[in-house]
């Protein structure tokens, strides 16, 4: 008999969640909805930062100009709900367009 074929693990072994496995293995995925985006900025305290989710890209671009031009933060980018990041050098046209 095959005993790769019949093994199982008792369950006390397997009560990883897969997230909780995806993030000890440092391979964390952001769970994001279809209206997430999100400005990566640094503060005048020299910190990286998130805004918090906004409902459209345009929100986001209206969100990281506030930021730049009121708090004086310096934008990274924008991350959208597909994991794609808005390029700063996009962004900083699009905030000079329309100050």
């Amino acid at each position: 008999m095959n005993s790769k074929a019949n093994v199982e693990l008792p369950a006390a072994a397997n009560t990883t969640k897969p997230r909780d496995a995806a993030a000890a293995s440092g391979c964390v995925r952001e769970e994001m909805s279809m209206s997430d985006w999100k400005v990566l900025y640094r503060d005048d305290l020299d910190r990286d930062r998130a805004t918090r989710s906004n409902p459209s890209k345009e929100a986001a671009l209206e969100q990281a100009r506030r930021l730049y031009l009121k708090e004086g933060a310096e934008i990274y980018g924008i991350k959208g709900p597909d994991g794609m990041i808005l390029p700063k050098e996009e962004i900083m046209r699009w905030v000079s367009a329309n100050r």
